[in-house]
């Protein structure tokens, strides 16, 4: 049985946890003072951009505080939630990464969209929310994979639904082309 001086020290540990992580949240406030300015300053990727600075350094602070609390959990002896804080504590730099994954997704998707919409064709609008979708998609599941979810199945439907876009386009590309292009065509074959 764990006696009060475990307590007491177990409690200081996670306290001195508490600590540690409000000093690494004041260390990254103070590094990304000047891209928060820059964010600030930009109204295309600035609202994003602040959201996945404080989300990360949430998710940073939660580690910190998280491998303090396994310390103390271990310290008092409690084997089963050492192990439960010990595998939250390798899990969650996945999710943030994964999270990160998702962000750049998004901001890449916005500019293939806007890419697209500067485009001169009368469907641009659909080919721009296509382009977002599939784009998107492609960072969510890579997202997912990262996170250790197995997303094989949609995967393996990602691929064929851009297979059949690919034909699809290559249809509606080449056949045009061949049709134009024949007279040309004929015209070398007889020389």
């Amino acid at each position: 049985m764990a006696t009060t001086y475990t307590l007491i020290v177990s409690v200081g540990i996670f306290v001195v946890g508490i600590i540690a992580a409000l000093i690494v949240g004041a260390i990254i406030n103070h590094f990304t003072k000047g891209i928060k300015k820059w964010a600030r300053a930009r109204d295309d990727v600035g609202p994003q951009f602040l959201l996945a600075v404080r989300v990360a350094k949430l998710f940073v602070q939660a580690s910190v505080l998280l491998l303090f609390l396994t310390q103390s959990v271990s310290f008092y002896g409690l084997a089963i939630l050492t192990q439960v804080t010990q595998k939250a504590a390798l899990y969650l730099p996945k999710l943030l990464v994964a999270g990160f994954v998702v962000l750049v997704g998004m901001y890449l998707s916005r500019v293939a969209s806007k890419k697209c919409l500067s485009l001169t064709w009368a469907e641009k609008k659909n080919l721009a929310v296509g382009v977002e979708v599939l784009i998107l998609v492609a960072f969510i599941l890579a997202a997912l994979e990262i996170a250790g979810l197995q997303v094989d199945v949609f995967v393996e439907t990602y691929r064929v639904v851009l297979y059949t876009l690919g034909a699809i386009v290559a249809l509606a590309v080449g056949i045009p082309l061949g049709v134009s292009f024949a007279p040309s065509i004929k015209k070398l074959v007889k020389k």
